[in-house]
């Protein structure tokens, strides 16, 4: 019985963790945060980048990260190259925290923390060594470092566009938990929204906080909302009014005669093409388009067939350990038959003996 339910483990782990994207993972969130995890629990050197980071310990990391997840051996190379960017990509906001972390805790004890970084030196994070610790800190202090950090925030500061009200979940997971929880496909119309605007001004804010939605009418209820919308940057609203501008302008201004996506159109309108559509996740991704991998759906047959043998296994497992029971209770009650019989025939042999 123990083996069956590891088996079963290890299969649903190989259907849910499966890569769909050459970018990211089908469920990016989870994924991600373990990437996170992982990297913490085995820091082990003085890293300021991926690149520092020498290849046993990458290696490490990733052995680290195939104990969570399976897939098949044919997409090793493209969930490896995925891996590596997203890990590669967590060290600046990291280590930023992990600056911004220490410098509050020193705050808070009075002590003034000026440019000099080995101010922090009693501050460290619980999973940095001391040692490693102070070997950042000495390269944190570094005029190159310094003056690379100060160019960066200044890079950062000015910055416009590319936000959005996802949080650490990517554009394909919210589309595909709103579909499941509205029963139908998104629209761009209500996807872009979705991820582009406030929380509270979403149109979907709603009906995807009710415990049984569908949504029969998308337009009305769309125009009932449009007026509250209030968009995460100016960049969002101005790519989504040029898009219906140029949709209206190729198509009319009959929204159903609009096709469901224009590529061309949101390219003029976000003004720039690079395969991955500004607020729109990748464009190779799948989920986007609802392809399915047969594979994997002949792997979820096999689960529902496990799990109806295991349930009928247990189902005649029940049957047998209650026959079992039965068989006990009677046997109980004709032992106490007997005892009984046994008593009265020693009492009658008793009083015959006596006369």
């Amino acid at each position: 019985m123990y083996c069956f339910f590891m088996y079963i483990k290890y299969v649903t782990n190989m259907v849910l963790y499966s890569l769909l994207s050459i970018c990211r993972f089908s469920n990016q969130g989870t994924a991600t945060r373990t990437i996170s995890s992982n990297l913490i629990s085995l820091w082990s050197g003085p890293w300021d980048s991926w690149r520092d980071v020498p290849n046993e310990h990458r290696t490490r990391l990733f052995e680290r990260f195939q104990m969570y997840y399976q897939w098949e051996e044919r997409n090793h190379a493209p969930i490896y190259r995925c891996w590596e960017k997203c890990i590669a990509g967590k060290f600046p906001t990291l280590l930023r925290n992990v600056r911004k972390e220490a410098k509050a805790m020193a705050k808070q004890q009075g002590k003034n923390v000026g440019d000099d970084m080995t101010d922090l030196i009693d501050f460290k994070p619980t999973w940095i060594r001391s040692e490693i610790w102070k070997q950042m800190l000495d390269h944190w202090n570094t005029p190159k470092w310094k003056a690379k950090s100060l160019r960066n925030k200044e890079i950062r500061s000015r910055a416009t566009g590319g936000k959005h009200t996802l949080g650490s979940q990517s554009y394909v997971t919210m589309k595909r938990k709103a579909e499941r929880k509205l029963g139908r496909e998104l629209t761009i119309r209500e996807a872009y929204k979705q991820s582009h605007c406030r929380k509270g001004s979403r149109p979907l804010d709603k009906d995807l906080s009710c415990s049984n939605s569908l949504i029969l009418d998308v337009d009305s209820e769309g125009d009932a909302q449009e007026e509250n919308l209030v968009w995460v940057d100016a960049r969002a609203e101005e790519t989504w009014v040029k898009y219906e501008g140029f949709l209206e302008e190729k198509y009319g201004k009959e929204r159903n005669k609009h096709p469901k996506f224009d590529k061309d159109l949101w390219s003029r309108a976000e003004g720039k093409h690079k395969g991955k559509g500004y607020g729109l996740g990748n464009d190779s991704d799948p989920c986007v388009h609802r392809r399915e991998d047969p594979e994997i759906e002949k792997l979820n047959l096999v689960i529902k067939e496990l799990v109806k043998e295991k349930d009928e296994e247990k189902e005649r497992f029940n049957g047998i350990i209650a026959g079992l029971l039965a068989d006990k209770e009677k046997d109980k009650v004709d032992k106490d038959a007997l005892l009984d019989r046994m008593s009265q025939i020693e009492a009658m042999l008793t009083a015959t003996v006596r006369k």
